[in-house]
């Protein structure tokens, strides 16, 4: 039995609509697959995932905790130099040394 050029060309369609479906099917799986998980994820971390605005302020505040925190550092830092150079400065210039 010979296949005809046109027989071939309607197998292949046939191959490729299964294959496509396939596919698809897969893709659909994987999706649900991970949305599920990365649900199961926020879940355990303590968020209300049915409340997405709720989840959004909430790293909202943490960053604005974050960088009020770092802010505070960086003023802590300059505090402790500005106190350090103040200390120097009292011993060498303004009490007098005996010698």
């Amino acid at each position: 039995m010979t296949l005809e050029p046109d027989d071939m060309d309607k197998i292949e369609n046939v191959i490729k609509k299964i294959a496509d479906e396939i596919s698809d099917q897969t893709t659909v799986k994987i999706e649900a697959a991970v949305i599920k998980k990365i649900d199961e994820r926020f879940t355990a971390f303590g968020f209300d995932i049915k409340a997405p605005i709720e989840i959004q302020k909430d790293q909202a505040w943490a960053h604005s905790a974050r960088i009020t925190c770092e802010k505070v550092a960086n003023k802590m830092v300059m505090l402790f130099l500005a106190t350090l150079i103040g200390i120097f400065a009292l011993l060498k210039f303004i009490l007098p040394t005996k010698g």
